[in-house]
């Protein structure tokens, strides 16, 4: 079941996850506090939203999940309303975008790479609107 996120003070004292966006060649994404991308899943979307990336596909593509405090601070350009989490298997929380889980890839290691965008055809970044962006390097 997704949960939606009520809003919180933007105080980072407060130990929450900063989500933003950024200028990619694909328009401007959503990152995590890192910077790196954050991607959603297509079979997520066909499954309304449940996450459905577990074993070896967790393993190249880690969720993000919501910090222990439950608390989001939402970036400039960031819609706080689009915000929430859903459960994974294992109990976790994982947070999603306009109901969307949202997951990292391992092969982007550092801010600006974008190496998973387009991968399978099925894993894309997202914009401010919780849409995803389905280019890549041939666009």
């Amino acid at each position: 079941m997704i949960r939606r996120l009520d809003p919180v003070p933007r105080q980072k004292e407060q130990g929450g996850l900063t989500i933003s966006m950024a200028t990619t060649d694909f328009g401007s994404a959503l990152v995590d506090p890192e910077g790196k991308l954050l991607y959603m899943f297509v079979p997520d979307q066909q499954e309304n939203g449940m996450p459905t990336c577990y074993a070896d596909c967790e393993k190249m593509w880690p969720p993000f999940e919501a910090a222990e405090s439950g608390v989001f601070l939402p970036g400039e350009g960031v819609d706080e309303a689009l915000f929430g989490t859903v459960a994974r298997k294992d109990g976790t929380q994982q947070v999603t975008y306009n109901e969307l889980p949202l997951y990292v890839f391992s092969g982007d290691e550092a801010a600006g790479d974008v190496n998973g965008q387009g991968l399978g055809d099925v894993w894309w970044v997202m914009d401010a609107g919780g849409e995803p962006i389905r280019k890549t390097a041939g666009y």
